[in-house]
């Protein structure tokens, strides 16, 4: 008898289970495919461990997309939780964009949202690209990636600086946004690399930045991309001449009033202090000398007016700052809150370095009457002054210290401290923790934390100004 071959039987209706239930096949969520690309880069990283050092050093790839799209950031962030997972030159660009251009960074959501635009639309191997690679190599040298980063960070450094002054020598350059950025970008440069204690090395660009407010017009600042760098440097200006204590320059004193006539109701918050920034500058540099031989008491009744728009302002603001004043921290709302608890933030810190004058300035009167023995009962009213500084510098303090959790990238028990810690969130955050921890009113608990969270910055982006301003803390914990 003819018998048919066992693969037919494969063909063949499964009597033997007719009428049973049909429990299914495979789990679907089997069939889906998945995104394994990180372990695959993470993999092949690991062969590409034994390149030189020349390798790390040399020029990144000249290929970029044409513009930083959302969903190509989204593919290049899990890789860069890999030391190795990317070729050894593309690494510190990549480190770039990880910090500073991703979704949770102010360069983002900022000031700086137009970074994307003005990179993409850059030449591949110009000064702006380069300024790019040497912020990478430098953060990447300071997070143990090796000696020989630092030297070719410096190098492209110095490259910049020459391509910048070759640029500014043609007429046709002179106000390219380009140019601006990349001056911004030698700052984060020199943020990143700060190696002494010398809080004048903070702010070397600052002369840059304002020779290029020379260069503005009154279109660049209607135009909202132009608009959106003016602010950046506006607010670095200011910024570098309240830690200075020293007079705004004309020239940003005058932009500041040119670009509140076409601010939009988001940029009115940060105008209107502007403003009040300017005044303080002006009067806590004159008492920025050893000694104060002016009228103490017209003095006193400035500092408490400005005090008084301060706190005006801060009311008028509130419901716009409540990250700073302790509420539930959520990722969606950091995102849309981050550049106004660094507005806050700013406004904190004029706060105690207006008072830390005040308070400067009646301890050296003080002084020279104690010395000549001459106390009037007038001069014993200045406790009640001195009073009230303190209850001001106590109150910017710990509003600068509830900020801290919102320039963090997320939450969540899961997330390690290096995976919420990003530089360009964090940047914005090592100055007004050096004010706070450096004030007289701080306490040594305080001290210490503030100077832990700074540690922590350094550590986990690579941002050595971190490092120098928690010395800065320890240092006045030894003094107070």
């Amino acid at each position: 008898m003819y018998s048919s071959p066992s693969w037919a039987y494969a063909f063949a209706s499964p009597r033997c289970r007719a009428g049973a239930k049909c429990t299914g096949f495979r789990d679907l969520r089997a069939l889906l495919i998945q995104d394994e690309s990180a372990q695959v880069m993470h993999k092949a990283g690991l062969a590409q461990a034994t390149d030189t050092a020349a390798q790390t050093a040399s020029k990144p790839s000249s290929k970029r997309p044409q513009i930083l799209t959302h969903s190509y950031l989204e593919r290049s962030a899990p890789s860069l939780m890999y030391p190795l997972s990317l070729p050894l030159r593309d690494q510190p660009r990549q480190f770039f964009i990880h910090h500073y251009i991703l979704d949770y960074s102010p360069l983002s959501h900022g000031q700086m949202s137009c970074f994307q635009t003005i990179y993409s639309q850059a030449p591949v191997s110009g000064y702006l690209s380069n300024a790019v690679d040497a912020v990478g190599m430098a953060s990447l040298a300071n997070l143990n990636y090796g000696p020989h980063l630092k030297h070719a960070a410096y190098e492209n450094y110095s490259s910049v600086l020459r391509e910048i002054n070759l640029a500014l020598a043609s007429n046709s350059h002179t106000v390219s946004y380009e140019i601006l950025v990349t001056v911004m970008l030698l700052n984060v440069f020199e943020t990143v690399t700060c190696d002494g204690n010398d809080l004048i090395s903070w702010n070397k660009h600052e002369g840059g930045e304002l020779a290029l407010v020379h260069l503005w017009n009154m279109d660049q600042l209607e135009s909202p991309l132009g608009r959106k760098i003016f602010l950046q440097l506006r607010d670095d200006i200011l910024i570098s001449c309240l830690q200075r204590q020293t007079t705004v320059p004309s020239i940003m004193a005058k932009w500041v009033v040119q670009a509140r006539k076409v601010e939009t109701d988001l940029e009115k918050p940060s105008g209107d202090l502007a403003e009040i920034v300017v005044q303080i500058c002006s009067l806590v540099s004159s008492a920025s000398h050893s000694s104060f031989e002016g009228d103490l008491s017209r003095y006193i009744s400035e500092t408490f007016s400005i005090d008084e728009a301060l706190q005006t302002w801060s009311a008028l603001h509130k419901n716009e700052f409540k990250t700073a004043e302790g509420a539930i921290f959520q990722e969606n709302y950091l995102h849309l809150s981050l550049p106004m608890v660094k507005t806050y933030n700013v406004y904190c810190c004029s706060r105690i370095i207006l008072h830390k004058a005040l308070h400067r300035v009646i301890s050296q009167r003080y002084e020279t009457m104690r010395n000549s023995s001459f106390i009037t009962p007038s001069s014993l009213s200045y406790n009640s002054t001195l009073i009230a500084s303190y209850a001001a510098i106590r109150d910017s303090i710990s509003s600068i210290c509830s900020s801290v959790p919102s320039f963090r990238s997320g939450s969540g028990d899961q997330q390690r401290s290096k995976d919420l810690v990003r530089a360009g969130r964090c940047m914005d955050l090592i100055w007004p923790l050096f004010v706070a921890g450096t004030a007289y009113a701080t306490t040594p608990s305080e001290r210490e934390w503030i100077s832990l969270r700074l540690r922590e910055i350094g550590e986990f982006s690579g941002v050595q100004r971190a490092n120098v301003a928690a010395s800065h803390v320890q240092y006045q914990s030894l003094h107070y």
